[in-house]
């Protein structure tokens, strides 16, 4: 532009300036232009790489939630709540956020967790954030609820709702409605359940899983009607609306199995409610639900079997939970205890500043008087402290007589289950390779008592051609024996015993199982009884056969063996005639015997490992050994109960031919 200046003044061609500047001023335009859209495409960019970097995150975390891996969750959650910053999503900020204190809350420390929250909860406080003071008071309602504080619970639930209604008019106030409705259920509030759920259905924007689980709370709260009230045309299109949603979402909201079994049973269809109750994941409902079937159907000897085992379980559940509360009403006690101690402190405190000033007044004029009676009141303190001394020197002597004969009475104890320990252990195979001159069998199998004894109990032994038809044959068994301890162990003894002589006689499994019924049964009168699997296998043709008396079904390559109606357990009756069963093709396949030790292993929050985590390890794992099968599955065992005390005694016995 100077060169085009210079050149018109020499010449004084004003003309071509006018032409060349506006040619510079079209081209100044175009690439201003170009620079402007350049940098709107940047920021665009960039907001859309912070858009799918959100959602990634944001699937990340709720991926980790479900995991125990505190560092990445957080790390993860701290990432987000930047990005969500940057973004402006505040939502997304304040749950990520809420996130972290329900995770350090359930899976490392209630303290630390109800900090993380208060942090949310100033936060939003200060910035006078309406969401971030309802997420807040919502997780706090997910803590109420892991404390058991139901009396608390249920105001907090409410003061969401009405949160929600008063600020968010156009949110969805369900996933409180359904909390509320879990608490009324579970205090058997089933008025209220119906309440609440047709509230939620009432909620905008409501999407299909809280419709699913809305009307699933209805059709249970119609189910527990006396069944003269109930209006069976409106429960049952509450179940076909319920149905249809459980088909679009394909969710499963742990209700879906009873709820179709109150559907069979107010329909007069038992054996669909049977089948209903019998695919039910928690191990309570399905027994509890199995038994009622069988008693719509008459089958009364089997509703008994199933209420006993319903029972086993649910003792062995009340006995932890006990323990469990046993401990937080004693962290509680010591809190009101230390508050109580603190505020003596204070009035004590107090008292003494006053007394001090009092005395100041008086000290001059009976100084005199107050060492004349220190002097009186030390050497009788005196007198008394020794003769206090002689009588707990006498005391102490006494006791630590006492202390002595206990300990030795202890020692003796202990000693005598440590002789019962080795003895019981002593009752099984122990020695592996179990078959060292054959190459044909691959067997291994564990023991391991819930106390110094225990109830579990296994067996195995070649039983050659002459004792029946066909070639050499592997005949085993595991058991579980009701009870634990020292009683437990007794019974154990008795069935193993038997169980060799009888098998060695050449019987079949259903005929072992029998007649060793009729020997424990007959006269026992403390009512003990094991549940049994008793095998034998062909070892040419592979085919085998089986009795189970009311025990866990075993695993064939990978899956549960399909079990025929099961046998009694052995020992509840005297008289019963015991059922065998055949499959073939055993050749080659993995074959996994266990008892419920393995399958209901409890850890600190008594969650259970349950039959389709026990699938998922041998998924998991090469079956191609049978020792490093059965190791596997202990040492996953051990990892899910971490510090928890064993709740039951574990057994495996892994085999293949």
């Amino acid at each position: 532009m100077l060169i085009i200046c210079a050149k018109i003044r020499i010449t004084g061609n004003y003309e071509y300036l006018c032409h060349n500047f506006r040619w510079f001023m079209n081209m100044y335009r175009q690439r201003l232009l170009c620079g402007c859209i350049v940098m709107l495409l940047s920021v665009t960019v960039v907001a859309q790489d912070q858009q799918v970097q959100l959602e990634h995150l944001r699937s990340e975390m709720y991926r980790l939630y479900g995991t125990d891996s505190l560092q990445r969750f957080m790390d993860t959650t701290n990432k987000l709540k930047k990005v969500a910053q940057a973004v402006g999503d505040e939502k997304t900020f304040y749950r990520a956020w809420a996130n972290q204190a329900l995770f350090v809350f359930r899976k490392k420390d209630r303290k630390e967790g109800q900090a993380i929250l208060e942090q949310v909860r100033s936060y939003a406080d200060e910035r006078d954030s309406k969401f971030g003071l309802y997420i807040s008071i919502s997780v706090n309602t997910t803590f109420l609820s892991l404390l058991n504080m139901n009396d608390e619970l249920e105001k907090e639930y409410q003061k969401c709702i009405d949160y929600v209604h008063q600020y968010f008019p156009e949110e969805s106030a369900a996933t409180d409605y359904l909390g509320l409705a879990r608490l009324y259920y579970n205090n058997d509030q089933f008025g209220k359940v119906m309440d609440v759920a047709k509230k939620t259905l009432k909620e905008p924007n409501l999407n299909d899983t809280h419709q699913q689980i809305a009307l699933a709370y209805i059709c249970l709260a119609y189910s527990e009607m006396p069944e003269k009230e109930i209006d069976l045309k409106t429960f049952n299109q509450y179940y076909q609306e319920f149905k249809e949603f459980r088909e679009k979402t394909g969710r499963d909201t742990g209700m879906n199995d009873i709820v179709d079994f109150n559907y069979y049973q107010l329909n007069h269809q038992p054996l669909k409610a049977l089948e209903a109750a019998k695919h039910m994941a928690i191990p309570l409902n399905r027994l509890l639900y199995v038994a009622e079937a069988y008693e719509r159907l008459d089958s009364f000897k089997q509703a008994y079997y199933t209420m006993t085992a319903f029972r086993k379980l649910t003792d062995s559940l009340n006995s932890a939970e006990s323990k469990k509360q046993a401990t937080e009403h004693a962290l509680q006690l010591n809190i009101e205890r230390a508050e109580n101690e603190a505020k003596d402190l204070r009035i004590e405190n107090q008292m003494l500043e006053l007394e001090q000033k009092n005395e100041e007044i008086l000290a001059i004029a009976i100084i005199g008087l107050i060492v004349v009676g220190f002097l009186i009141h030390f050497f009788y303190r005196r007198q008394k402290h020794l003769r206090e001394i002689q009588t707990a020197y006498n005391k102490l002597e006494d006791a630590y007589g006492k202390l002595e004969a206990t300990t030795k009475a202890k020692e003796r104890i202990d000693s005598e289950l440590r002789i019962a320990h080795n003895i019981q252990e002593g009752m099984v195979p122990r020695t592996f390779p179990a078959f060292p001159d054959r190459n044909d069998i691959d067997l291994y199998a564990s023991m391991t008592p819930a106390k110094e004894v225990g109830g579990d109990l296994y067996d195995f032994f070649l039983l050659p051609r002459s004792l029946r038809d066909g070639d050499e044959r592997l005949c085993f068994c595991i058991g579980d024996v009701s009870g634990k301890g020292v009683p437990a162990s007794l019974f154990m003894s008795v069935v193993v015993n038997l169980f060799r002589i009888v098998a060695k006689e050449g019987k079949t499994p259903a005929q072992i199982a029998t007649k060793v019924n009729e020997a424990v049964a007959t006269d026992n009168e403390n009512g003990m009884f094991a549940t049994m699997f008793i095998g034998e296998i062909d070892l040419r043709t592979g085919v085998m056969e089986y009795c189970n008396c009311g025990h866990n079904p075993p695993v064939v390559g990978g899956q549960f063996l399909e079990m025929p109606e099961a046998n009694a357990p052995i020992g509840l009756w005297p008289g019963l005639e015991f059922i065998g069963h055949t499959v073939e093709g055993m050749k080659g396949k993995m074959l996994l015997l266990y008892t419920d030790g393995v399958t209901e292993a409890e850890n600190m929050d008594q969650k259970q490992t349950g039959d389709d985590w026990l699938i998922d390890i041998l998924k998991g794992h090469p079956m191609d050994n049978a020792r490093e099968t059965v190791d596997d599955i202990l040492r996953e065992v051990a990892t899910h109960v971490g510090d928890a005390e064993p709740s039951d005694d574990i057994t495996l016995l892994c085999l293949q031919i």
